[in-house]
């Protein structure tokens, strides 16, 4: 791995963890390199998200963390060249299971802890393995980059 994507991999880390506010054994960052883009990975639990305090901006986000079994998913781009955080992309994810498919929703821009990221929430169900869709339509791009994450609840 190059000296570059090793400390953009390192950072992104961080900012999933701080926004966690704790580490879980939930908390998995995938990474995959695709043509220019490399896609971050982040799946935490929501109930992590709600221990936030009303004031802090985390609480609010997605018009608040959902009281049942649902995750924050969280997505980081960086182009592969210039190892700059991509920004203005449309971001899309799925999540699914065994005899489980949820339902394609937007990842919304967000920031935490500084960093500019796109997420939302999302219902895994009951199994413990998940596949996690990700989608990516860069602004000047015709057709999306798609790329599966596999997730497995611990």
């Amino acid at each position: 791995m190059k000296g570059g994507a090793f400390w953009r991999q390192r950072a992104v880390m961080i900012v999933l963890l701080a926004v966690s506010s704790a580490v879980s054994a939930d908390h998995v960052v995938g990474h995959a390199s695709i043509g220019r883009i490399d896609i971050y990975l982040g799946v935490l639990p929501a109930e992590m998200l709600r221990g936030h305090p009303r004031a802090h901006p985390e609480s609010m986000m997605h018009g608040g963390a959902p009281e049942s079994a649902f995750h924050h998913v969280s997505v980081a781009l960086f182009d592969r060249t210039t190892g700059r955080r991509i920004l203005g992309a449309r971001v899309e994810a799925q999540v699914s299971g065994e005899n489980y498919s949820g339902p394609r929703k937007v990842l919304e821009p967000m920031q935490a802890e500084g960093a500019r990221l796109y997420g939302n929430y999302f219902a895994f169900g009951g199994a413990a393995a998940h596949n996690v869709r990700v989608w990516v339509m860069l602004p000047d791009s015709r057709e999306p980059v798609v790329e599966d994450f596999d997730w497995a609840r611990s």
